[in-house]
Order: structure tokens, then sequence, then C-alpha cells
């Protein structure tokens, strides 16, 4: 909301104020004209504190029902096949800040189109994610938090898209290459995010691996180049229905 012109009639404040969208989707086109500027009134309280006296929401228009659904609907996709260029470390980081950045612009169907997305919990997992696995997921932090960003991507495993190091290649997949966002360290392993080339670009790979009591979420640090994680990645790829740790799970809790 922009405001415009500020008038003081009586005890009242009248607000001329204007509506823009940052990312402005396909139903802001159909919204009316003068829905987009309007008035607002502004009194003093009891208190002395100032309190809006309008109804501020944008509450009319000439909107489609259902509205359009971009991002919002899962369409999976055949999985990548082929041979892919070899990746640079550059290449990585390009691929992993383009994920970042859209993350941190809050432009959901960006981060959809830079994540390689695996749905585990789908029939056909590959590309079958929407808006509503990414919403929860937030950009690496820049400065102080901000309310609206959830846990970063990097699953807290590496700060800063310069840590990224070695990138090799998947035993298996032409299309799939390990990149390294954390060095081995005592007992604990290096950790690996992964890359994989889709459509003639490198994207970000993301699982959802595990259902959320409310949210669920796409994960990006997922360690496919151990043998325990890689082996049950693919069995869930599969079909079969075992959770994250391996283990057998109930059709039931399968489902969403």
């Amino acid at each position: 909301m922009n405001v415009k012109n500020v008038t003081k009639v009586g005890e009242e404040w009248v607000v001329d104020v204007g509506y823009e969208m940052g990312i402005a989707a396909d139903w802001w086109q159909c919204v009316a004209a003068d829905q987009k500027a309007g008035t607002v009134r502004v009194k003093a309280g009891a208190d002395g504190a100032l309190v809006l006296d309008s109804d501020v929401g944008l509450m009319r228009g000439g909107c489609p029902q259902p509205l359009p659904a971009e991002g919002r609907t899962r369409t999976p996709a055949k999985r990548p096949k082929g041979k892919a260029p070899k990746p640079t470390v550059a290449d990585a980081k390009a691929a992993f800040k383009a994920l970042d950045d859209a993350l941190f612009a809050g432009d959901w169907v960006a981060v959809l189109d830079a994540t390689a997305c695996y749905n585990l919990y789908e029939d056909k997992p590959f590309g079958a994610c929407s808006v509503g696995e990414v919403i929860n997921v937030g950009p690496i932090p820049r400065g102080e938090m901000r309310m609206q960003d959830g846990p970063p991507w990097t699953m807290n495993a590496f700060k800063s898209i310069d840590a990224i190091s070695n990138v090799k290649a998947d035993r298996d997949d032409k299309t799939l290459f390990h990149v390294q966002v954390a060095e081995e360290k005592g007992k604990r392993k290096a950790r690996h995010a992964a890359i994989q080339w889709v459509d003639g670009a490198w994207k970000a790979v993301g699982i959802v691996q595990r259902l959320g009591e409310g949210l669920t979420s796409v994960e990006y640090v997922n360690d496919l180049d151990r043998k325990d994680k890689r082996d049950i990645f693919d069995r869930r790829m599969k079909g079969e229905k075992i959770g994250p740790d391996g283990q057998p799970v109930h059709p039931d809790v399968m489902q969403r």
C-alpha cells in the first residue's frame, strides 16, 4: 500500500492510497481498477493512538474462481536421463545461488524452477512438488533474520555458498552430481547437496522425504553420495513403503 495524500478532515485524516504487488501473479490483472486505489480513514483512539477506521482489504474484483493455480498443482515429469556436461564448482554455486535468490525474493514459482524436485510421497516422484513444499523453506540469512523466512535450505550444514567446494559425479545417474558443502570434521562425515542437469540447466536437487505435522518441506542437503542414504532413496523411488530411516511405514502414513 502506497500513501499518496493525507488530508485532515475534522477529527479524522483521509488518506489516499494505492495498492501494488511486488510479485504480481495472474490474478492481479483481473482485480478491478477501483480496487487498486482508494481512501482510508484514520482517527485517534481513546488513548491518543491512531487507528484505522476503514477496511483496507482487497475483497472485491472480477477474479475468476478458482484463481489461477500456477505452482499449486503437482505435475510429475520424466526423470532426467542421458549424459550431462561435467559441472564446475562455479556451475554448482550458480545453481544454488539461483535457488537462494528466489527464496529470498519469496518467488515460489522461481524456487520450483530452480529445483530438481523429488516428492517421495507421490506415485511419480520427479517434478511432483508444489509451492506448498517450498513455502516454509528460507534463504541463507542475509543480516538479521526476517519474520517471513523459514529454516534455511542449507539445513544449517553451512552458512555461505562460498562453502561449496568439490563436485563429484554420481556412480549411476549421469545427470546427477554431488556437491560438498561442509568438510569432514572429527567423527562427522562431509556433507553433500546435489545438482542435476534438467532441460539444459543445472538445478538444485530437493527431496520431499518426510511429512511434517504442519507444512511438509523440500530438503536440499541429503547426502545422496552415501551408500546408505542412496539405497533408501532408490528403494523409495521404486515405490517401497519405507521412511527416510529405511524402516517400513504403514501405508496410511504415506497419505497426506
